[in-house]
């Protein structure tokens, strides 16, 4: 009878027939939960950083293509601005240098020789001066012109040489006998317009010739 009451109340030994092993102390149960999150953790962590799908790697990818040829374009497109600007500034700058013809030459040369002919003072920079020092003045201003290639007709020498001081900016005058100042570049065109009268009646045939 006794052995039977033990056999009762006893609990069965690990190995025998209804063993059940015995829940963790509360302790040991938050040490098992803790190295479960740390494993579920590590395992999420691979699968997120170091185990991307396909699709995202795949989306990486176009954005690299699309930043890598967006950078090509622009670099292209650079490379034609810069190309357009250089052709753009040589053909501007083959329009303005241009060296003067023998009928522009001819033409300088005659206002040069009027001016010195004509008794005319000239007046610069706040003083007078007789004709032949004002001619020799502006022939330096043409041939430092003329090295520019600047002076590529009568009227651009006009302009550029026998009408204001380069460096004050003040308008040339020029007073002859007889008669009150005016301003150079008005004196000098009318020369040239008078000058080249007959020299186009010469160009041109008469009507009873053709």
């Amino acid at each position: 009878m006794t052995n039977v009451i033990a056999r009762l109340f006893s609990r069965p030994r690990q190995g025998e027939a209804g063993f059940v092993a015995p829940l963790a102390r509360p302790a040991e149960r938050l040490h098992m939960d803790v190295q479960s999150g740390r494993q579920a953790a590590g395992t999420l962590t691979r699968d997120v950083f170091f185990k991307p799908p396909r699709e995202k790697q795949a989306a990486g990818f176009s954005v690299r293509a699309f930043t890598k040829s967006a950078r090509s374009a622009s670099r292209v497109s650079r490379i034609h601005r810069i190309v357009a600007a250089a052709l753009l500034l040589s053909i501007c700058a083959s329009a303005s240098a241009q060296q003067p013809s023998r009928t522009t030459r001819k033409e300088i040369t005659h206002l040069f020789e009027h001016l010195e002919r004509s008794g005319c003072q000239f007046f610069r920079n706040g003083s007078w001066h007789d004709s032949k020092k004002a001619a020799a003045h502006l022939q330096k201003k043409y041939i430092y012109l003329l090295a520019k290639e600047l002076v590529p007709t009568s009227e651009a020498f006009i302009d550029r040489a026998a009408t204001r001081s380069s460096l004050s900016g003040k308008p040339y005058q020029v007073r002859c006998a007889g008669q009150v100042e005016i301003d150079s570049a008005i004196w000098f065109t009318t020369e040239l317009a008078r000058w080249r009268k007959p020299m186009r009646s010469k160009a041109t045939p008469a009507s009873g010739d053709a």
